[in-house]
């Protein structure tokens, strides 16, 4: 252990043990003896006591400094197996374990040769006899003459009525920015003392002006010698251990808790000359470890123009690194929204963004940055830097580009208004340059209107483009706006509204085929009969809109010369839209000679979708319907899920068995058909489930097996 002195204003010192120096109205300056490999001071502060402790069994026989003591006789002995001892002796002859107001309680620390700290709470008596150990066993006692507390705190400086001997060691104390600097973690272990002379270990776990401790890990070396501390170890003292070498850090106010005598290293100065004796505090030197960057210009505050050019310099963070060599690294950590700024190597802030540096949107930035060194384990310090943006006037900007609008909206409709931004103090206007003559711009709001004898039809045009100028006393500025048109729902139209069929045509016989327009394309269909059809006379396929003869004795011309049916049309798309007509079919006498069949009006032509002024398609669908089977006999089947094309299951069967048993054949043969129900749900499923939605009056009547159809299905039963 090294050590310096400060000036003195008194030339005589003794040399102790320790080679430190004490003198008059001064202060020792404590080192190590050189410069230990581990650089960092966290791990060298948890190697001095783990490389101590490390293969040690704990007990009273490694824990206790003390193999003896007798006050009355002044007789101590120190244990040469405590743990402090291992690789070189921790020198605790600064500790009194004696004193006549609290017997082995109410503990002492030499702070000076001359100045002890205990803990205010648990006070030394004026005029009490303190007792110390020297290592070779010597004791010596002093007299506590006065004591003075340091406010609003736990710790009390008392002052001795003379020095101890040079063979009693005192004990510094490094302030607690200082040993901020140096600390990587505060997660370090500290040498601590109770009222039975132990010497035991916790670990602190945060400093502030509060040093606060707890149990080590139990899987640390450290565990074994950790005790709880218990009512009477008041004011015994806490140390970090610096190359062999005790630093006060607290006293103990209560378990797991002691003032941060770092926190107060002014006050207590203060208490020491007021007191008399000659000393200040003494420090440590902590130049041999690792010591985080320091910065010139904390809380630095710059500013920028808005829409400055890239890689302009916002300002630079100074900082330094006291050791020597070291690289610093800058980064910056928080408040860099859209990371409009970055910083380099030297610690400069850079315009990364221009189009991002917006007074309108944001005005002052809150940058974290960190510098770090480039020690094997790095320290950093953190500061915050202000950037506030500085105002430029500039042009008015339209900031909304797209607009939708459904088709078919009536004129004079507001479809939407220009967001701007703009720097001026009056309001801007706008102004339609080009585009559609089917759209308007209001001069003062931006609001885009529909003009008067125009209209939106998405099948014929699905967008527009128009550029609209805004301008102020700044300036002006351009914008192309696309409107689009959102596709709606448009109702077909029934174009087919009269057939006719022979007299006494026969059942499956081809009436014709409802055709259809509808201007959405790829709409499909679902057709019904909703009235007129006499002694059911004709049936109607629901998703061809087929017409053909279901029951040829109602198609006699003595009877009645035509049959007027109400047709329905329905799409299948949501919302679902639909067209009624009335149809007229004709019966025209039989051809002479006789004979049957024969078709008549429009012929098999289809149901489709068109395009509007695009003309029908047609296709022929001349599958004749399957007579009613005879309804079978089956159990009731409970139903768990909705069912849909693509489904398989036990349940999609029982759904092929019931609608062929009610007459809505999935399929005339094979697979499908009666008694050859499947597991799969496929189009003719769907064909047939469709059939039984129409007659049940389901809508929509699409195919899908949902919760209505089920208890339809259930019903029909």
């Amino acid at each position: 252990m090294k050590f310096t002195l400060s000036a003195s204003i008194l030339l005589s010192f003794i040399l102790s043990p320790l080679s430190s120096f004490a003198i008059s109205n001064s202060s020792t300056v404590f080192e190590p003896s050189s410069c230990p490999i581990e650089t960092n001071l966290s791990t060298h502060l948890i190697s001095e006591i783990n490389s101590r402790v490390d293969g040690v069994t704990a007990s009273d026989t490694t824990k206790k400094i003390f193999t003896s003591s007798n006050f009355t006789t002044q007789t101590y002995a120190r244990n040469p197996n405590v743990w402090t001892n291992r690789i070189s002796p921790i020198d605790l002859t600064g500790l009194s374990p004696w004193n006549t107001t609290g017997a082995n309680t109410r503990a002492g620390t030499l702070i000076s040769p001359r100045h002890v700290a205990f803990a205010n709470h648990y006070q030394i008596s004026d005029g009490a006899t303190l007792v110390f150990v020297g290592s070779d066993n010597s004791v010596a006692t002093r007299t506590l003459i006065a004591k003075t507390s340091v406010a609003g705190t736990d710790i009390t400086i008392g002052v001795l009525n003379e020095d101890v001997p040079v063979g009693i060691t005192h004990y510094p104390i490094i302030s607690k920015t200082n040993f901020d600097n140096y600390l990587s973690t505060v997660q370090v272990p500290m040498l601590v003392l109770d009222q039975e002379e132990k010497a035991l270990v916790n670990d602190i776990t945060f400093i502030s002006n509060s040093v606060h401790h707890s149990t080590p890990s139990g899987s640390s070396p450290r565990f074994p010698f950790n005790e709880v501390l218990i009512g009477g170890d008041s004011g015994n003292p806490g140390f970090v251990i610096i190359d062999g070498k005790p630093v006060l850090v607290l006293t103990h106010l209560g378990s797991g808790l002691g003032p941060n005598y770092g926190s107060y290293l002014s006050e207590i100065n203060s208490i020491m000359n007021s007191l008399g004796g000659g000393y200040d505090t003494s420090s440590y030197n902590l130049s041999c470890f690792n010591k985080r960057p320091s910065i010139a210009n904390p809380l630095a505050n710059f500013s920028v123009e808005e829409g400055s050019s890239l890689n302009t310099v916002v300002g630079t963070v100074t900082a330094s690194d006291d050791n020597v060599g070291d690289t610093l690294s800058y980064s910056i950590t928080s408040g860099n929204t859209n990371n409009v700024f970055s910083i380099n190597s030297s610690g400069s802030i850079l315009v990364a963004s221009s189009t991002g540096i917006n007074f309108q949107l944001k005005s002052v930035y809150a940058l974290g940055v960190s510098i770090a060194d480039d020690a094997s384990t790095p320290l950093t310090t953190s500061t915050s830097v202000i950037i506030n943006v500085t105002n430029v006037l500039d042009v008015p900007t339209i900031t909304s580009f797209n607009f939708s609008v459904d088709e078919n909206i009536s004129t004079e409709t507001l479809i939407g208004t220009l967001s701007y931004f703009s720097d001026a103090t009056s309001t801007p206007s706008f102004q339609k340059l080009s585009g559609s003559s089917a759209f308007s711009i209001d001069v003062d709001t931006g609001g885009i209107y529909l003009e008067a004898g125009n209209s939106l039809d998405f099948e014929t045009q699905n967008s527009y483009t128009i550029v609209s100028e805004i301008s102020d006393e700044n300036g002006t500025s351009t914008a192309e706006i696309l409107i689009s048109v959102n596709d709606k729902n448009e109702s077909p139209s029934i174009t087919s509204t009269s057939f006719s069929v022979v007299d006494s045509a026969s059942v499956g016989t081809n009436v014709g085929t409802i055709e259809v327009v509808d201007v959405d394309v790829g709409d499909s269909f679902i057709s019904s009969i909703l009235s007129g059809n006499v002694q059911n006379a004709f049936s109607i396929d629901i998703f061809t809109g087929h017409i053909t003869v279901n029951n040829s004795s109602a198609i006699d011309r003595s009877v009645r010369t035509s049959i007027t049916l109400l047709v329905r049309v329905q799409d299948t798309r949501v919302p679902y839209l639909s067209d009624t007509q009335s149809v007229l079919v004709t019966i025209t006498p039989k051809p002479s000679g006789g004979g049957g069949g024969g078709g008549g009006g429009r012929g098999s032509s289809s149901s489709v979708t068109t395009q509007k002024t695009t003309p029908p398609n047609t296709v022929s669908n001349t599958s004749p319907l399957v007579p009613r089977p005879t309804p079978n006999i089956f159990s009731y089947y409970a139903y768990t899920r909705n069912l849909t094309v693509g489904d398989s299951g036990e349940d999609v069967k029982q759904l092929q068995t019931i609608l062929n048993s009610q007459g809505f054949t999935v399929a005339t043969t094979g697979a499908g058909s009666p008694g050859n129900e499947t597991s799969m749900f496929g189009g003719l499923t769907r064909a047939a489930l469709a059939r039984f939605q129409v007659a049940k009056g389901i809508v929509p009547a699409v195919g899908y097996f949902g919760p209505v159809t089920r208890g339809s299905i259930g019903s029909a039963r």
